[in-house]
């Protein structure tokens, strides 16, 4: 008889007004929310403190609190808004496709947009060519991975490819038939969210061999985490059907 992998035990709560968050990044010390959205025409860009956001989520008595409402007098009443922590950062026409290393919103109307830096060159993606670039200086090459995300572990990176691979030091580590999606979990680790079988775990660079489960239910689209103490997470499905507005998970 095959034993049951044991999980640790941790917090999973999820607030149903988070629906309206499409994408966000733990930047430093700081989480930034988008609503953002092909054809629309406000797209808003929020933030909220790490430790502001991880002392609601552990304090149960906050729950109740609307404190991640959106703040916009369009999508909440005056008594949900006076009671979220969210900012307001920006509030711009185009698609909000990622965030620059000033965490300014990189729009979808630009040719090349970053994805991130490996090696002292910036890489990019065109999505009319559906490809990706790195930028040499003088003009912008070619890259031999198309990149769907790239992250930082230490001194490290990690690619995800738009095939489902996932690529450390040109080798191929992991991959899947199905979706994947990554996130740094530590300075020598970083999670890995697989459709094919609900998993989220993490792969130590120590040992790629080792698969580590922490979850299990969902697969993630959208991913980060915060240096091991809080995962978030946006499911892609609710019963076998792809949904893009549902709740956020919170995991720690």
């Amino acid at each position: 008889m095959n034993k049951k992998t044991k999980l640790p035990k941790l917090t999973v709560i999820e607030f149903p007004e988070t629906g309206w968050i499409s994408n966000f990044w733990i930047r430093d010390q700081n989480v930034f929310f988008t609503d953002s959205a092909l054809n629309k025409k406000q797209n808003f860009l929020l933030s909220m403190e790490f430790k502001v956001l991880l002392e609601n989520l552990k304090n149960k008595n906050t729950w109740d609190r609307k404190f991640i409402t959106h703040p916009s007098p369009l999508l909440s009443n005056p008594i949900e808004i006076s009671q979220t922590e969210l900012k307001i950062e920006q509030i711009v026409s185009e698609y909000i496709f990622n965030l620059d290393e000033n965490n300014n919103p990189i729009l979808n109307d630009a040719e090349y947009l970053y994805l991130g830096q490996k090696d002292n060159f910036k890489f990019y993606k065109n999505l009319k060519l559906k490809k990706t670039f790195f930028w040499n200086e003088k003009a912008f090459i070619e890259y031999k991975y198309n990149i769907r995300k790239m992250i930082n572990v230490g001194d490290e990176t990690i690619l995800l490819t738009e095939d489902n691979q996932i690529i450390y030091q040109d080798m191929i580590v992991y991959s899947s038939s199905q979706n994947l999606m990554i996130a740094n979990f530590d300075t020598k680790a970083f999670l890995i969210s697989e459709e094919a079988t609900t998993e989220l775990f993490y792969l130590n660079l120590d040992d790629l061999n080792k698969k580590n489960i922490i979850w299990k239910g969902v697969f993630f689209f959208r991913l980060d985490c915060f240096n091991k103490q809080l995962i978030i997470g946006k499911p892609l499905k609710l019963n076998d059907q792809i949904n893009y507005h549902l709740p956020l998970k919170f995991i720690y």
